[in-house]
């Protein structure tokens, strides 16, 4: 809206059990894989969405959609090469970004580039402190931005 008006809706990350209930609804068999899905994504409501949507109407295996998952070639390709874009544009919050990947642990970050990555769903923030919010997005992009 030009105006914005309303609230920003942050929808939390789905528990096991919610995305069982929608692998359910998709009529996706529950298995060990979907877990490791969940696991990989950690509950991401759209990536599990989009996920399971393959798996549901495009008829795709699970072990390769999990496999090919951080590849270009992936389901989430699209969405993470959005994400790359606005890297390539912004050298410094892609550092920022990179950063907070490859520490084990959790990074301290400057309010703006923690507001940045934190609206892109990207990172998590506890205090001043981010975690990136999903190993897909640990596994993607650590190979991409640590090159540069």
């Amino acid at each position: 809206s030009p105006f914005h008006v309303g609230l920003p809706l942050r929808l939390p990350a789905f528990t096991l059990d919610q995305t069982q209930q929608l692998a359910q609804r998709y009529r996706v068999a529950w298995d060990d894989g979907l877990i490791s899905l969940h696991t990989l994504v950690e509950g991401h409501p759209y990536l599990i969405h989009l996920a399971l949507y393959s798996l549901s109407v495009h008829k795709m295996d699970l072990e390769r959609l999990i496999d090919e998952a951080p590849q270009q070639s992936g389901v989430y390709s699209g969405h993470l090469r959005s994400y790359l874009a606005i890297f390539e544009a912004e050298p410094n919050l892609a550092r920022t970004f990179y950063r907070v990947i490859e520490q084990e642990s959790t990074a301290e970050l400057e309010p703006m580039a923690a507001y940045r990555l934190e609206s892109m769903g990207l990172v998590t923030l506890v205090g001043n402190t981010a975690t990136a919010s999903c190993n897909l997005y640990r596994r993607y992009f650590g190979g991409r931005l640590g090159t540069g």
